[in-house]
């Protein structure tokens, strides 16, 4: 996501602001100068990474979400719910819009499908014309084997 793109480089372009600081030959009494700003810089550098890991955590729970209800869509509403529900959504609570900006950067684009007679936006695990499909991130991305729920296909998207 571009969002989390900018605020991981601001994390880590602060980490190094604050690793320049340090004097190289401290006089007396600076060596907690020294330390302070260590710390400081892992702080900022640790901050980097857990953003960066956010993303994957979101990824990774929408894959036990998909597994553990044998499907293999998903409407956008449900995953947010469930999503909520289990406490790992990144620092800003998720809404439908911010979802689409975390998948996007996987290759993961919402979809129109129908259950029954009803056109629901969500997720789906298989590819489509206009994205990779969530099983495609999940493998790339979280390095895992997958049973994929077996996909009804594309001929009911809309």
């Amino acid at each position: 996501m571009v969002e989390t793109d900018a605020a991981i480089a601001v994390w880590r372009e602060a980490a190094e602001i604050v690793r320049n600081m340090r004097t190289h030959t401290p006089p007396a009494g600076e060596d907690s100068w020294n330390r302070a700003l260590d710390q400081a810089s892992a702080a900022l550098e640790r901050r980097a990474v857990e953003l960066e890991r956010g993303d994957v955590r979101v990824l990774s729970q929408l894959k036990s979400l998909f597994t553990e209800l044998q499907t293999d869509r998903m409407a956008t509403k449900d995953i947010l719910r469930e999503l909520e529900n289990s406490n790992v959504s990144p620092d800003v609570p998720l809404d439908s819009r911010r979802l689409s900006r975390e998948l996007a950067r996987y290759g993961v684009q919402p979809v129109t499908f129908k259950t029954g007679d009803v056109a629901i936006k969500g997720y789906v695990t298989y590819p489509t014309k206009t994205q990779v499909g969530l099983a495609a991130a999940w493998r790339q991305h979280l390095e895992q084997s997958l049973e994929v729920p077996a996909s009804h296909g594309s001929q009911d998207l809309l």
